[in-house]
């Protein structure tokens, strides 16, 4: 079946095909913590994508409330709580992309915080005595903030609890999630069954996708991700160069390709795995032409390649270039960029930029900044 493809985890056990002769609600949820979507986020999209053209009703929580908190799931310290404000101005580029995969007039759409917010104490005391201390705490991740001495916050302690009280809310019959995530969903099934859901959801999980660096999870913060919105050319530049074990893992969770498909050449499956990647959120052409652009960029610096591109409007000529770098947030700081320059990294219009104290000019407008073998940005 193709809804099982990918999916590592499925408790409790089913059988699917008998599981699934019935429409079911399928509950996805995202906490809006921040405006970026990256191709980790994609995995679960096109999972609840793939089930709603079978004939099942995605269910999206939009974790307006939880967010408030932070999901305290694979994190060494306490997340840094939102404001409302700041949640809110999230949502709208989340239901846009959510957008871009689901046909939001099949789809039930839930803010969490319609229903928690009206949460009266004594529901949060009815909540908090289906568990003890004891077993959150065995949650690997609390664990070691224990052993590690870092504070625990007693708010970081309901996250689970409501996010399994969303499943009672909307009546899921399945969870989608990552694999860090069975904690969680788990919990889902054990607040149905203690307010008498007729339902008791099944959790199926699929794999955290590991980022660029080839080792972490794909996360913004970790300067690893690649954004569902990103570019083409910037999209395909960062996934040809996935480390080779990571390969077959981003043919299987973004695309439909059978591994068969791609060549046994290890270079060779890079490009043809980027190729299918880009083709998925942006079309074939405009992944074609993004392959065509970087060779051209790359093999004779050409400039007229089609590029991100990026504003110099708040910038006051002349300047030095490694202040304009961080002006337009193309680096971290001035240090950044000159350790970029003197490791032969940046080039502009095709030519290495050597001197780290190169002052610019209102010229620059229009040429190409290459900032790494995957980074090309046009000022404009």
């Amino acid at each position: 079946m193709s809804i099982l493809r990918g999916i590592t985890d499925i408790f409790p056990a089913i059988n699917p095909e008998v599981f699934f002769s019935t429409p079911k609600r399928i509950k996805l949820g995202f906490d809006p913590t921040s405006d970026f979507l990256h191709l980790g986020h994609s995995i679960l999209l096109r999972k609840l994508q793939t089930f709603q053209s079978e004939g099942h009703t995605p269910v999206i929580i939009i974790g307006d409330f939880t967010a408030r908190i932070g999901d305290p799931t694979g994190k060494s310290t306490t997340r840094k709580q939102l404001t409302k404000e700041e949640v809110d101005a999230n949502i709208d580029n989340f239901i846009k992309t959510v957008s871009c995969f689901i046909d939001m007039d099949k789809c039930d759409v839930f803010h969490n915080s319609n229903h928690l917010e009206n949460l009266r104490l004594t529901d949060i005391i009815e909540l908090q005595s289906m568990m003890t201390v004891q077993q959150l705490v065995a949650k690997q991740d609390f664990t070691n903030r224990l052993e590690a001495q870092t504070p625990i916050g007693l708010h970081e302690f309901m996250y689970p609890l409501l996010q399994g009280y969303d499943s009672f809310e909307v009546q899921s019959d399945v969870e989608l999630g990552g694999t860090d995530q069975k904690f969680n969903v788990g919990l889902g099934r054990d607040v149905q069954k203690h307010f008498g859901s007729s339902v008791q959801q099944v959790g199926m999980l699929m794999p955290i996708l590991i980022g660029t660096d080839g080792t972490q999870k794909m996360s913004k913060s970790l300067n690893n991700a690649i954004g569902i919105g990103e570019h083409p050319i910037s999209m395909f530049s960062k996934l040809e160069k996935i480390p080779d074990h990571l390969v077959n893992d981003y043919i299987t969770l973004l695309t439909n390709c059978e591994l068969e498909q791609f060549s046994d050449n290890p270079r060779e499956r890079q490009k043809q795995m980027a190729l299918e990647v880009v083709s998925t959120f942006h079309g074939k052409d405009n992944a074609l032409k993004a392959m065509k652009d970087l060779e051209s960029l790359v093999l004779s610096n050409s400039t007229d390649a089609e590029v991100p591109e990026i504003s110099v409007e708040s910038i006051e000529f002349p300047c030095r270039f490694v202040n304009m770098l961080k002006e337009l947030n193309l680096v971290d700081s001035t240090s950044d960029a000159r350790r970029k320059i003197k490791n032969g990294s940046v080039r502009l219009n095709g030519i290495k930029v050597i001197d780290e104290n190169q002052n610019v000019d209102s010229n620059v407008t229009g040429q190409i900044v290459q900032l790494s073998k995957k980074e090309f940005f046009r000022l404009v």
